[in-house]
C-alpha cells in the first residue's frame, strides 16, 4: 500500500491517514522503522501548523506480518475511516 488516497478531505477539523505496518513477523524489520519515520512525519507537520491549517491524525493498525490479519485490518480501517485522506504503510 503506499500512499493512495482513500477518500476525499472530510470536513472534520483534522485531516485522517490511515495507517497499516507489521509490529511482528518476518515484515516487521521493515514496517517499525516506517512507522516511526511517519509518526516523525506526523509530528513535524503538525508542528508547523498542519495541512492547510488543519491537524494530521493517524489512525494506525498493528499487522503481524500474515496476509489474512493484513487484509482484515486493511478492511477495518477502510470501514472504520471511509473519509480518510490517504492509506499508507507496509514498506516491502
Amino acid at each position: 500500500m503506499s500512499c493512495f488516497g482513500a477518500g476525499k478531505l472530510n470536513n472534520s477539523a483534522n485531516v485522517v491517514i490511515g495507517a497499516l505496518y507489521n509490529f511482528s513477523g518476518i515484515q516487521s524489520a521493515l514496517d517499525v522503522p516506517s512507522s516511526k519515520g511517519v509518526l516523525l512525519a506526523i509530528e513535524q507537520v503538525n508542528s508547523n501548523g498542519g495541512i492547510l491549517g488543519r491537524h494530521v491524525e493517524l489512525i494506525l493498525k498493528k499487522g503481524d506480518s500474515k496476509t489474512d490479519t493484513v487484509k482484515k485490518l486493511t478492511a477495518d480501517l477502510i470501514k472504520e475511516n471511509p473519509t480518510a485522506a490517504a492509506l499508507i504503510g507496509l514498506s516491502d
